[in-house]
């Protein structure tokens, strides 16, 4: 387990994976990594691209992060040159065999120690609860997909869940700042769309659901966080939502 959570130990945690795998293409490897797999290869290539573009940028921020410190360059500066190099789109159908030999030991020990230099950004979110939301999801889903209502709510209901979706995805690349991201827009989308849609959608459950739904994602994530006010985020939305109901 890492002492710190953080973009460090994200990276070398999915780094840690990727060396655990057996020679295959590289983007077999990555699809593995990320737990992604399409009914075909074309399919399994299209679900990784943007995840390898999430690492990118996590990749990105922690360098300027580490660059704000006042760690040497020369501590790290190779160590981000060779994990670019291995995890470069231009290889996605070489064999991982010839790219591991990149990411030496040397490469995740100084990965390992910045996970331990830098601070220690947010808590973990339990996988139950991480599985749960991701359940929840998934029935409410099923209840809009049945359901009979304006067809302008369901449309706002479906992206605000896609959203979540979203986050749970980028969770082990980018953290709870995902959830975070995903929130801020969920809320200003909602506020948006009470001032102007018109929608008629006193006592909706699907609504209802959706506001019980974002509370508990914003809780757990202001949670993950160590945010002082827990929940504030969620009540915002959850308000918001009662207005609008109102």
């Amino acid at each position: 387990m890492y002492k710190h959570n953080n973009s460090a130990s994200r990276i070398h945690a999915l780094l840690t994976k990727a060396m655990s795998q057996p020679d295959k293409a590289l983007y077999q490897v990555l699809a593995d990594v990320f737990d992604v797999h399409g009914a075909d290869d074309a399919a399994t290539g299209q679900l990784v691209l943007p995840r390898l573009n999430w690492f990118y940028v996590e990749l990105d921020l922690l360098e300027a992060q580490v660059r704000s410190t006042q760690i040497s360059t020369h501590l790290y500066n190779g160590a981000f040159t060779r994990v670019r190099m291995v995890i470069s789109p231009i290889y996605l159908s070489a064999g991982w065999q010839g790219m591991r030999g990149n990411l030496t030991p040397d490469v995740l020990l100084a990965l390992a120690f910045l996970s331990e230099l830098l601070p220690d950004e947010e808590a973990a979110i339990p996988p139950g609860e991480l599985e749960e939301i991701a359940a929840e999801v998934e029935a409410l889903t099923k209840l809009v997909r049945d359901a009979v209502i304006p067809e302008a709510l369901r449309h706002l209901i479906e992206h605000q869940l896609l959203l979540i979706r979203l986050a749970l995805d980028q969770y082990p690349i980018h953290g709870a700042k995902a959830f975070r991201e995903a929130g801020r827009t969920a809320l200003g989308e909602i506020i948006e769309t009470r001032e102007t849609s018109g929608v008629p959608v006193k006592d909706s459950e699907e609504l209802s659901r959706l506001g019980k739904l974002w509370k508990r994602v914003n809780s757990s994530t202001d949670v993950a966080l160590k945010m002082e006010k827990v929940g504030q985020l969620g009540y915002r939305a959850w308000e918001a939502l009662n207005a609008w109901l109102q």
